[in-house]
């Protein structure tokens, strides 16, 4: 907890002379709300964000983040209605660090906070999402992969066993085969894919 402190803490200095504008550069965004700048420029390809141009400069209205997250101002450790029968959260995620730690893109993390109602807040115009939550979540819905010590790269399963790209990612994604990233690559267990694939390969 101590440690979650000290890094909200950071944040607040970090970005202490930029939270109180109403308009942001692209620079500005990625940091006050702990958001990649890519996933910025797709938010403006979708429209979903409205931006202006000063000459090569785009600029962004802060309120379209805090509308499109549905957020209000408050601040962490405050409890909201939905929190009185619960304890308080005092732990939190920027979206950029669950982007980094559990390897998934914005769009299909947003899903899960609206779907799973997990609590979000803004601190200091900094959105910040429950960590124990977080945590929870993806500790039910991805599987224990600290024994799993051999891997194929998705070329090496289509090398093997001779199927697509997007074959063998319906067959991981159906049978529920432990995957990481690492870097740009995706690597999936070989004892797990191995096993559904056993009948294929000794049929004769």
């Amino acid at each position: 907890m101590a440690e979650a402190t000290q890094k909200t803490e950071s944040i607040k200095h970090q970005f202490n002379d930029i939270k109180y504008k109403d308009y942001l550069n692209i620079n500005e965004a990625s940091l006050l709300f702990g958001i990649s700048r890519r996933t910025i420029y797709r938010l403006i390809a979708d429209k979903r964000i409205r931006v202006a141009k000063f000459g090569r400069r785009t600029v962004i209205l802060k309120d379209d983040f805090t509308r499109m997250f549905g957020l209000t101002k408050l601040d962490p450790a405050v409890k909201t209605p939905k929190q009185e029968q619960s304890n308080e959260i005092t732990e939190f995620y920027t979206i950029k660090e669950i982007e980094q730690l559990f390897h998934i893109k914005y769009a299909r993390l947003n899903v899960i906070i609206k779907k799973h109602n997990i609590p979000k807040t803004i601190h200091n115009s900094i959105l910040l999402i429950s960590k124990p939550h977080i945590d929870r979540y993806f500790k039910r819905t991805r599987p224990d992969v600290s024994n799993i010590t051999e891997w194929y790269t998705v070329d090496e399963i289509q090398d093997k066993y001779g199927l697509s790209r997007d074959q063998v990612y319906r067959r991981v994604s159906e049978n529920g085969i432990p995957k990481q990233r690492e870097g740009k690559r995706v690597k999936i267990s070989k004892q797990h894919f191995d096993k559904i694939m056993k009948p294929i390969i000794t049929t004769t």
